[in-house]
């Protein structure tokens, strides 16, 4: 313990200076913002089999290496797509959707016009207009409470 200017006590923490893989940092952010995605397609139509899931699985491959994100797990089911994707603090989320569903749509339908002319009478249309994403973390919610409630508790002993 060390004392301070004021006379109060303080008690200072030791910071862990091993490497903590969990983060990623840049410049003078250290983070980790993973969010689960979930696309579905236009009219819940059973497109995503065979070559045109892996398509879909390489493209959203490449389009995460372009932009530096960073795919953790992915899978497609006959009508929906998950994913689980690492991102910067520069992102949003409505973003990176956004740019997966223009591209993959541009891509599928450059490869595959005359099959997807058959399903969709609407060029360009792959996706439903909706997402689902939900953010996660490396711990529950309850843990964060309980360490933001706790912050002032241990710096100071007076």
């Amino acid at each position: 313990m060390e004392q301070s200017h004021t006379g109060c006590r303080i008690l200072r923490l030791q910071r862990n200076n091993g490497m903590d893989n969990r983060y990623n940092r840049q410049n003078r952010r250290k983070y980790s913002l993973k969010v689960h995605i979930v696309l579905v397609t236009k009219y819940r139509k059973q497109l995503l089999r065979g070559t045109i899931a892996d398509d879909v699985k390489q493209k959203i491959y490449d389009i995460s290496n372009s932009k530096r994100y960073s795919i953790i797990a992915m899978e497609t089911d006959k009508d929906h797509i998950h994913f689980l994707i690492s991102y910067d603090t520069t992102d949003r989320v409505c973003d990176i959707v956004k740019l997966i569903k223009q591209q993959t749509t541009y891509y599928l339908w450059q490869k595959y016009p005359n099959f997807l002319s058959k399903q969709y009478w609407k060029k360009r249309i792959f996706w439903s207009d909706g997402y689902f994403a939900c953010s996660i973390g490396e711990v529950s919610s309850a843990t964060i409470q309980k360490y933001i409630e706790s912050q002032g508790q241990w710096l100071r002993i007076y």
